[in-house]
């Protein structure tokens, strides 16, 4: 980021920069947690929308629109379940204000054990867990109406972390992107519980703004858990035959109610289909 920047510039970077909380263990996993939000501000007027809803999160959206300026923001869901976010937010300024700004904001907390389903012979030791994950941000425009896109992802234990992906951006140099692309396999004990939070924000804000200033930012964060096709040692079947990841209530997976024992990959297949 470019030095100098105003201290409006940096409240907005620094309020969309979120770390994985510190979570309990415990046999018993919590429920997932949604929070989705859209806001927009021009001067005076706002609109907005919040949720936060466990069983299954809605699309977010807000705009504001007047001679000589508009601004829209939304939250959205690629499919009924399946965690993932896009945040998108754009706005444009001619004349007739002071202020433009707005946010686009979803985070989603988890937790996950891996249970095991049936006996088997071999020794499985720690059970191996594909994770596949997904993340952009993008900015653009005219630095005057300053631009921000996060995306994270994270994945621990209470023995330490196991995954930690950001991409982050703004547009004080012009039009910038950064992504995550993470596959990979980590390794987790039978019932030991892992908590992993996804956010995407994007953000926009300026004042004292001159004619013909437009931007825009979208973040994007979709990761897959499951346990991975590995063949357990002294055995000719594989993990996934006896064991797989319970996540806690929050998937509206099967309907018209959410399951419990069930894998993200699951779900996405179900609603590739």
């Amino acid at each position: 980021m470019a030095v100098g920047i105003s201290p409006a510039r940096i409240l907005v970077l620094f309020l969309f920069v979120f770390t994985l909380a510190a979570l309990p263990a415990g046999a018993q996993l919590v429920d997932v947690s949604w929070i989705e939000s859209a806001f927009v501000n021009a001067d005076a007027a706002t609109d907005g929308q919040a949720g936060s809803d466990n069983l299954m999160p809605e699309d977010q959206n807000a705009a504001l629109s007047a001679s000589g300026y508009s601004i829209s923001g939304s939250v959205s869901f690629m499919s009924p379940g399946a965690p993932n976010a896009t945040s998108t937010i754009t706005g444009s300024y001619t004349s007739g204000l002071s202020f433009l700004g707005g946010t686009s904001y979803c985070r989603i907390d988890l937790e996950l054990a891996v249970r095991q389903t049936s006996t088997h012979t071999g020794t499985p030791g720690m059970i191996p867990v594909r994770v596949v994950a997904n993340g952009t941000a993008d900015a653009d425009g005219d630095a005057a109406l300053f631009a921000v896109a996060n995306a994270t992802f994270d994945l621990a234990t209470q023995s330490g972390p196991l995954i930690g992906e950001q991409a982050i951006v703004d547009n004080s140099e012009g039009t910038a992107s950064d992504a995550f692309n993470v596959n990979t396999v980590v390794h987790i004990p039978v019932d030991v519980v892992a908590f992993g939070a996804l956010t995407a924000s994007a953000n926009i804000a300026g004042e004292g703004l001159q004619g013909g200033t437009s931007s825009s930012a979208t973040a994007f964060v979709d990761p897959i858990i499951e346990v991975d096709d590995q063949t357990i040692p002294g055995s000719s079947a594989s993990y996934r035959d006896h064991y797989e990841i319970e996540f806690a209530a929050g998937w509206w997976a099967l309907g018209p109610a959410p399951t419990k024992e069930t894998t993200w990959g699951k779900i996405k297949r179900l609603y590739a289909n």
